[in-house]
C-alpha cells in the first residue's frame, strides 16, 4: 500500500506525513493504542457502522498514526539521513526501513511574501507492505 502526503516536522522534532487516505485503508494499517484511544461505545456501534457504509455527510478530523522508522535502535544511517534530507529540502528516493520505503519530491518557490526567501514544498509517498509491516499506534481518531 502507499501513503502519500505532504512531508514536514510538527511540533519542533516530530516528522509528520499529512495526507489523505480511505478511513478503511487506515483501520488495515493501524491499530489503537489502548492507552490513548477509548472504544468505540457498544450503544452506538450499529448507528457508526451505518453511517460509513452509506457515506453520505461525510467529515472527519484527522486521524493520527505514529510509529517508529527503526525500532531496534535509536539512530541508524537512514534515519538520520531522512531528517537531514527533510530539514534542508533535499529530494531523496527509495529511503529503507525495516518496514517501510519512503521517497520524496520537493518543490521550491520564491516566497509570496518576501522575495528573497524560498518556500520548500515537499510531498512524499510511503510504501509499505501491510502482510509484512508493522502497523501503525493510532493515538488518535
Amino acid at each position: 500500500m502507499k501513503i502519500k502526503g505532504v512531508l514536514d516536522f510538527s511540533l519542533g522534532n516530530f516528522l509528520c506525513l499529512r495526507g489523505f487516505a480511505r478511513m478503511g485503508d487506515l483501520y488495515s494499517l493501524s491499530e489503537p493504542d489502548l492507552s490513548f484511544q477509548r472504544d468505540l461505545l457498544q450503544l452506538h456501534e450499529k448507528e457508526m457502522v451505518t453511517f460509513l457504509r452509506e457515506g453520505e455527510f461525510l467529515f472527519f478530523p484527522e486521524v493520527i498514526l505514529s510509529t517508529t522508522l527503526s525500532p531496534d535502535t535509536d539512530s541508524t544511517d537512514e534515519v538520520t539521513k531522512l531528517f537531514e534530507n527533510v530539514k534542508t529540502g533535499q529530494r531523496f528516493a527509495n529511503l529503507k526501513f525495516p518496514d517501510y520505503r519512503l521517497s520524496c519530491a520537493v518543490k521550491k518557490t520564491k516566497s509570496g511574501q518576501d522575495s528573497r526567501a524560498i518556500d520548500i514544498f515537499q510531498t512524499a509517498t510511503l510504501e509499505l507492505n501491510l502482510k509484512s509491516a508493522r502497523k501503525f499506534s493510532r493515538i488518535d481518531g
